[in-house]
């Protein structure tokens, strides 16, 4: 039965919980891609700076750093 003939609204239960499944896939999926683009920079970031990937100092001198004399 069409929404528009329907007079109780019954007929747009389905579809409102299709719209809140197809919503929530979409947010994980979202959620996922920017958790990866997050550890992505986050790697740039200590390659960037001479730093191992978990975060710890390489012993390395980054960009910018003088000689040692």
């Amino acid at each position: 039965m069409a929404a528009s003939v329907d007079k109780t609204g019954l007929s747009s239960i389905p579809l409102i919980v299709g719209v809140n499944a197809s919503n929530a896939a979409y947010q994980a999926r979202s959620d996922a891609r920017m958790k990866a683009a997050e550890e992505e920079d986050l790697q740039a970031t200590y390659r960037k700076y001479g730093m191992k990937p978990d975060g710890t100092p390489s012993g390395r001198p980054g960009p910018g750093s003088g000689p040692a004399n």
